[in-house]
């Protein structure tokens, strides 16, 4: 709140200054109807001013962006202020007649809903208390009820009314800039329901910059490109991270701003992006580091090698670039080499290496030299299991020289396995929760997580559910008739036939069991979809005294996982082997063929804010 405030006011000042030099004018000229009222004027102007830019907020939940509100704002104002005030001022010319007069009045009232009307009606009519024959207002003096009392009271009636218009809707909180800032939608930049582990982050950050510590700490850190029509279009939110010197992980949909954070983080922003926030590196702001060469490391998320360089040139080159002499250089390139599993390709141009080892040599590239701050957007990608163990044993032997590194993954294994810190950011650029690996699966995990394979459903278990059901049956009966031997005319009315129930009883005697047990389902039949929802609904009322909260998150053919979100917490949480010994002794009448029972994986829960980022 204190910060809507702020920048309330601040939009408040940019607007006053201009409007109050207006009076200096009006003064310098010597318009002695308006230099004899500069009190009432200036109250006109200051009361407009807080009117009109509350307005402005109040609108701000209806455009794409504080620049649209604010254009729309000024247009409709011109529109209500200037022409219907010009309008009314004509209309209510006494020798136009009663009608007319009482058009204006009506047009008048109407106005009043507009600042800009009622600071228009003040200044055209305060004229006309001089202008004998053209105004019922000429000899009345300036501070009457007509000719200024009312439209100042109309823009007290705006303020107030405004102002909890905008309180009410939190567009100044939705948006959480100034109105002469642009940019996309930030409807979900300050978000009302931001998480607590995000608030905390931020206060932490706030605290932290007054004394940068060691590491990497981002303060209101936010990132934009300029559109061809010149507008600046924000891609990442304003966030504060207090990363530390650890790895710090970025997660996040595509298209959430990670590969720009990393460019901005490394310098390497095109031309048209720009930055806004505070970044520093072990109390060093980031943007100095910037101008030295061996400061930051970087991994594109495309390869950028030089073509025709051999994998020994490539380290090489960025090696010395870095500063590093001939003998630290020859051990850097020799323990890459070794480390990533490149001592076979040393001779190879890079343009005729795999995808995998051109990934290797980048990444080699990016850890040369050990600089302060490395930057790694998805340097996983294409890389096999033992390659991706290759890259992860060399960033933790840095890691002891380095002061941070930021990893932008869409490996969830590699991010929980990695980095010390994760962030998750939404699809329009904010940052939804940040934390260790840990306390991000406590947090949103919800408890436990079910995987139990159900036991393939026969045709038998669905004729016991739907013979008490003669369509049901009669459907049923359809779509199984030729594994019967039944012809399908027998089953083609409804109510089922009586010589279909014969023949099914019939057929059931003469096999001696019951005549559907041995036929299974076929795998995508609306029966066996059907047999396994029931089933499902059935594990789920089991267990849902325990577990209130239980939700089935995911099924694939038998697959069925549950989420159990435990009510109780601490010491009297349901303990892992209660939970098993509950589930075992309801395996066999759940239909249950195996199971297991884990900690909520990160991967589920990356997958979960994913779903309600949509």
């Amino acid at each position: 709140m204190t910060y809507i405030i702020a920048s309330f006011m601040a939009d408040v000042v940019l607007v006053l200054v201009p409007a109050l030099s207006q009076l200096a004018f009006v003064y310098f000229f010597q318009m002695a109807i308006f230099v004899d009222c500069l009190d009432i004027l200036t109250e006109l102007l200051v009361l407009y001013v807080l009117a009109s830019t509350a307005q402005v907020y109040a609108m701000l939940s209806k455009f794409t962006s504080p620049n649209s509100a604010q254009n729309s704002t000024l247009a409709l104002n011109m529109l209500s202020g200037f022409f219907l005030a010009l309008t009314v001022w004509v209309l209510g010319i006494p020798f136009l007649g009663e009608t007319a007069n009482r058009l204006a009045r009506v047009f008048t009232l109407l106005g009043r809903l507009s600042p800009a009307f009622n600071l228009s009606n003040a200044v055209l009519t305060i004229p006309n208390t001089s202008m004998p024959g053209l105004s019922n207002v000429n000899g009345l003096p300036i501070s009457d009820w007509q000719v200024t009392g009312e439209p100042l009271l109309g823009l007290a009636v705006n303020l107030v009314m405004y102002t909890m218009l905008a309180m009410r809707r939190r567009s100044a909180l939705r948006f959480s800039v100034g109105i002469g800032q642009s940019g996309k939608d930030r409807g979900s930049a300050a978000r009302e329901d931001v998480a607590p582990e995000v608030q905390a982050e931020r206060l932490a950050t706030e605290q932290a910059l007054m004394s940068p510590p060691k590491g990497l700490v981002l303060g209101s850190y936010s990132v934009s490109y300029e559109s061809s029509l010149g507008s600046a279009i924000p891609v990442l939110e304003p966030l504060s991270i207090l990363a530390g010197s650890g790895i710090l992980g970025v997660l996040g949909v595509s298209g959430s701003g990670k590969s720009s954070l990393l460019a901005a983080l490394a310098g390497a922003l095109p031309r048209s992006g720009s930055t806004q926030g505070q970044a520093f590196l072990d109390g060093q702001r980031l943007a100095s580091l910037h101008l030295s060469s061996g400061a930051v490391g970087y991994c594109p998320q495309d390869n950028e090698l030089t073509p025709g360089l051999t994998v020994r040139e490539q380290i090489e080159l960025f090696g010395r670039l870095r500063g590093l002499d001939e003998e630290k250089l020859e051990a850097e390139v020799r323990w890459l080499c070794f480390t990533l599993d490149l001592e076979a390709f040393e001779e190879s141009q890079s343009q005729n290496l795999s995808g995998g080892n051109q990934r290797k040599l980048q990444c080699a590239c990016a850890l040369v030299g050990s600089p302060r701050l490395v930057c790694l957007d998805e340097p996983s990608a294409g890389l096999d299991p033992m390659a991706r163990r290759c890259l992860a044993n060399a960033l933790r032997a840095k890691l002891q020289v380095l002061s941070a590194v930021v990893i932008a993954t869409k490996s969830i294994d590699e991010a929980d396995a990695l980095c010390s810190k994760l962030m998750f950011l939404t699809r329009d650029g904010c940052l939804r929760t940040v934390g260790s690996s840990l306390e991000i699966r406590q947090r949103y995990g919800g408890g436990h997580e079910l995987r139990a394979t159900l036991k393939r459903p026969s045709m038998q278990e669905v004729y016991d559910h739907v013979r008490g059901d003669p369509d049901a049956l009669l459907a049923f009966l359809r779509s199984c008739s030729h594994r019967l031997g039944l012809p399908d005319t027998a089953v083609a009315a409804t109510p089922v036939p009586t010589e279909v129930q014969e023949a099914l009883r019939r057929l059931q005697e003469a096999q001696g069991v019951e005549v559907f047990e041995t036929l299974e389902l076929p795998e995508d039949s609306e029966d066996m979809k059907a047999e396994l929802a029931r089933r499902s609904e059935r594990i789920m009322n089991e267990l849902k005294p325990m577990f209130p909260k239980i939700q089935s998150v995911e099924e694939v053919s038998l697959l069925r996982v549950f989420q159990l979100h435990d009510k109780k917490k601490g010491a009297d949480a349901i303990a892992v082997a209660d939970l098993f010994r509950q589930v075992e002794s309801r395996k066999e009448r759940l239909k249950i063929a195996d199971y297991s029972i884990t900690q909520a994986s990160l991967e589920h829960v990356f997958n979960q804010l994913a779903r309600q980022d949509r």
